[in-house]
C-alpha cells in the first residue's frame, strides 16, 4: 500500500480542478465566447417558436369557439325572437 504524503493530505482535488478548468477557459476564450452565443441563439430561436405556435393555438381555439357559436344558433323563420315552430 502506498504511504500518502502530507503534501497530497494537503491538495483539494476540487481546486486543483477548478484550477484546470479557469485556466482551460482562459485559453480558449473566442471558443467559449463563440459557443456561449451559438447556445443563447439556439435558445431564442426555440422560445420564438414556442411563442408563435402558442398565438397560433390561442387564435384556432377562439376561431373554434365562434364556429362551434355559429353551429349552435338558431335557423329559420323566428329564429330571432326564440319562437319554436
Amino acid at each position: 500500500m502506498d504511504r500518502i504524503t502530507r503534501s497530497k493530505l494537503k491538495t483539494d482535488r476540487f481546486a486543483v480542478e477548478v484550477e484546470h478548468s479557469v485556466e482551460y477557459v482562459a485559453e480558449h476564450k473566442k471558443q467559449v465566447v463563440q459557443y456561449g452565443v451559438i447556445g443563447v441563439v439556439v435558445a431564442l430561436i426555440i422560445a420564438g417558436i414556442w411563442y408563435y405556435r402558442d398565438g397560433q393555438h390561442t387564435k384556432r381555439q377562439e376561431e373554434l369557439a365562434q364556429w362551434m357559436e355559429s353551429m349552435q344558433a338558431p335557423v329559420g323563420r323566428g329564429a330571432a325572437q326564440g319562437a319554436l315552430f
